[in-house]
């Protein structure tokens, strides 16, 4: 039975011993660090690039926009030949500019009446711009 006392005591001992480490390293702020080397295997799907470049060009398309108009004429005839005298003038003056025929269109062309209302409230053409 002494033996088994002795064990106990001896248990009791150690573990008091402990208690009494713990205590020490607790009241000075006692710590050994521990070196632990740590990698990280997240993997990113992001591809990220920034940059800036610079380019300087002659420039080689005009835009042009004229407009023709052609007012009270008598017929729709008078009108369209006005209409193409003046627009034929201005695309041989494009023309010589060495500007190529098939680079030039006509986008937009119209013809219009143009009405008066006379007294009797019939409305009647006076003639025809475009």
């Amino acid at each position: 039975m002494e033996k088994e006392n002795n064990y106990y005591i001896k248990i009791i001992g150690v573990f008091l011993i402990m208690i009494f480490a713990l205590l020490i390293i607790r009241i000075f702020n006692i710590y050994y660090p521990i070196k632990v080397d740590l990698t990280s295997s997240e993997r990113s799907s992001e591809f990220s690039v920034t940059g800036e470049g610079k380019i300087e060009v002659v420039p080689d398309i005009a835009y042009l926009s004229t407009g023709i108009t052609v007012e009270n004429e008598k017929s729709v005839k008078d009108v369209t030949q006005k209409i193409s005298t003046i627009n034929n003038a201005i695309i041989n003056s494009v023309k010589s500019l060495g500007i190529l025929k098939e680079d030039i269109k006509t986008s937009q062309y119209s013809i219009n009446p143009e009405y008066e209302y006379p007294e009797d409230n019939a409305r009647k053409i006076s003639g025809y711009t475009g």
